[in-house]
């Protein structure tokens, strides 16, 4: 319970400090899933440390689609210019196709051929911008939960790589 306090103490601090994470306000780019897949990816800064991600995944072999909306906490790591590192959350709507398999305490649900996936993401990273070019690197970690067509947690493929065009 402590841990809890402490977790939740430093990500209001975090949340209503002035602490400039990054210099530029939006970046475009693509992001590479660990499993295969990817997408499309906007990072947009609201103020100096908080953003909007939305990200389109595009699963591979035409298997589905997943969009996903994000707000983010961010704060300059280690004192290196452009390092931040980010903790967030949102949500996510997706199409899925040819049947999917999801184990859950050693079980197999399939669904059906064709599904609609809706449920809550939660994020955690570190990026860097580099300071004489307008590029930008995240590396994160983006759990889900799906709460339709049935509730079942996703955290074995979310681990990504984003690469993305920053402007000031």
């Amino acid at each position: 319970m402590k841990k809890l306090l402490i977790l939740t103490g430093v990500a209001c601090l975090l949340a209503f400090s002035n602490i400039q994470a990054q210099d530029y306000k939006t970046g475009l780019g693509v992001r590479l899933n660990y499993w295969g897949g990817g997408g499309l990816n906007v990072k947009h800064f609201m103020g100096s440390n908080t953003a909007l991600e939305g990200i389109l995944t595009i699963a591979g072999n035409g298997r589905g689609w997943n969009l996903t909306g994000l707000y983010e906490v961010e704060a300059g790591l280690g004192g290196v210019d452009g390092l931040a590192w980010f903790f967030g959350g949102g949500g996510h709507i997706g199409q899925w196709y040819q049947g999917y398999y999801v184990w859950d305490n050693r079980k197999s649900y399939a669904y059906p051929a064709t599904f609609t996936a809706i449920g809550i993401d939660g994020i955690l990273g570190i990026e860097y911008t580099i300071p004489s070019a307008p590029i930008n690197f995240q590396l994160d970690w983006k759990p889900a939960v799906n709460i339709i067509p049935t509730v079942d947690w996703w955290h074995n493929n979310t681990f990504a790589l984003s690469i993305r065009f920053a402007i000031k």
